[in-house]
């Protein structure tokens, strides 16, 4: 069970992630992709197969979620009202989830 409740908590995160995220030029490299070799392997996979289809790069983009940090203790976003508003939303009775569960 708490496998699974780990395993959704990720999943959530990472859809607030996506869903705060933006459209991003292939043409220049984000610096908030970092320096992470697995990453930049990754993208640049991605670049030589669009080029190899005939994809034109300097008119493409991709959607990069916004980068996140977080106290996993209080469960909360560090700074970031936006994200932390998408943590839960108004539930309909008899459906509300308490503050605390």
């Amino acid at each position: 069970m708490l496998e699974g409740h780990y395993s959704s908590a990720l999943c959530h995160l990472c859809n607030i992630s996506y869903r705060l995220g933006a459209n991003v030029p292939f043409s220049s490299r984000n610096k908030v992709l970092g320096e992470n070799p697995q990453v930049l392997r990754s993208i640049a996979k991605v670049r030589d197969n669009l080029e190899v289809v005939g994809e034109k790069l300097s008119q493409s983009s991709y959607y990069l979620g916004r980068p996140l940090n977080m106290d996993p203790k209080a469960e909360r976003f560090l700074d970031d009202k936006d994200a932390n508003a998408m943590l839960t939303r108004n539930y309909r009775k008899p459906f509300v989830v308490p503050e605390t569960v």
